[in-house]
């Protein structure tokens, strides 16, 4: 799990979150590379899986380069990423922020211990 801005307090937060549930969390981080490095040893002190690296999601270049190097898929294989996700497109950030937005809003006040996979079928699709 890449949690972006997990330098910072709602983003370390959201991913010791998501460590505590037993995911391996990518702390993403621009410039707090410390306040990054101490969210990845409390992750591990408690028992999770977590690294930290530097990425400016702002940056085509930096988003590149970390694809590349994490994930394995260099910036010319990335259509065929694409392809490869039931939807044949990458998810909008937007679309995130909305299911982010709906689960904290009045809306959404009777939902709980509900998994929401906004990820474009690649859970369906194994």
């Amino acid at each position: 799990m890449l949690v972006t801005g997990a330098g910072g307090t709602l983003g370390g937060a959201v991913a010791r979150g998501f460590a505590r549930e037993g995911a391996s969390v990518v702390i993403g981080y621009r410039r707090s590379q410390e306040a990054a490095e101490s969210a990845v040893a409390e992750i591990v002190a408690a028992g999770g899986t977590a690294f930290a690296h530097q990425l400016d999601v702002t940056s085509q270049s930096s988003v590149d380069r970390f694809v590349e190097q994490e994930w394995g898929v260099a910036p010319e294989h990335i259509e065929e990423a694409k392809a490869m996700n039931p939807m044949n497109r990458f998810g909008d950030p937007r679309e995130i922020a909305e299911t982010v937005m709906f689960l904290a809003s009045d809306g959404a006040g009777y939902i709980n211990g509900q998994v929401v996979h906004v990820e474009g079928g690649w859970v369906a699709a194994g």
